[in-house]
């Protein structure tokens, strides 16, 4: 007999017969047709930025039990709830049912702010000598320095020799945000 050709709820039992020289034994076992278990879960938005939060929703079929990592635990069966990761994660929900366990995963996905430094030394000179700004940047994708520099490598030195006291901005542009900063050369 196929167990899928029967109702949800609906018995089936197998039984086997051998016979052999010494004789003849039988057993069987009894199974009981379940639902398929299902779930799945979503991200109301990814990708984010850093210190936002979205909403997970999950629905599943057929489940007694449901729970999803990161430190969340049991929740409902179905359900949403607010998140507001602090990186990049990936949240996977497992349910049990009578018909067994089913997995679901959704990723949201966190960018992180640009963050951007820019330092003159030394920061005071003479008309004529020269200075060295350097400037460090980290989840930035473009960097560029005002007067008349432009683009320049994410972190990196630069001698200037200003003729009057001027004023270096640095704006490092990331996935979704930038960042500024400032520091000057006093002639």
């Amino acid at each position: 007999a196929n167990p899928t050709s029967g109702a949800v709820g609906d018995t089936i039992t197998y039984t086997i017969t051998v016979d052999g020289p010494g004789g003849s034994a039988t057993d069987g076992v009894t199974i009981t047709i379940s639902d398929v278990v299902s779930v799945n879960i979503s991200a109301a938005v990814s990708p984010i930025s850093l210190s936002q939060s979205t909403t997970l929703t999950w629905t599943s079929a057929n489940v007694d039990s449901a729970h999803i990592d990161q430190g969340i635990g049991a929740v409902p069966v179905s359900g949403s709830m607010i998140v507001t990761p602090a990186s990049t994660k990936t949240y996977s929900i497992t349910v049990d049912g009578p018909g067994g366990t089913a997995t679901a995963d959704v990723e949201v996905v966190v960018y992180q702010p640009p963050e951007v430094t820019i330092t003159a030394e030394p920061d005071r000179i003479i008309k004529g000598d020269s200075s060295t700004l350097t400037w460090t940047s980290a989840n930035a994708d473009d960097v560029t320095i005002d007067q008349e520099i432009g683009a320049v490598v994410v972190s990196g030195t630069m001698v200037v020799s200003p003729e009057l006291t001027t004023i270096y901005t640095i704006t490092a542009g990331g996935d979704w945000d930038i960042d500024v900063a400032t520091d000057s050369v006093t002639i």
